[in-house]
């Protein structure tokens, strides 16, 4: 959270009041973009393991 903090008093510094809000929605959409990919990437992973698990646990066929 420190560090968006210091991203808040960035935009407060770099624009006008009028555009500081938009610039805040900017900031917010990408703090959620970014959990959103991290979540995928995660969920990627998980998928992976799993597969990757069951390839391992599987009986091993002898002919």
């Amino acid at each position: 959270m420190d560090q968006y903090e210091a991203q808040i008093q960035r935009i407060k510094a770099r624009y006008p009041p009028s555009l500081e809000r938009l610039a805040r929605i900017s900031l917010v959409r990408q703090r959620q973009h970014r959990a959103e990919q991290q979540v995928a990437q995660q969920a990627q992973a998980a998928r992976v393991a799993r597969q990757l698990q069951f390839r391992a646990n599987r009986p091993r066929v002898t002919r």
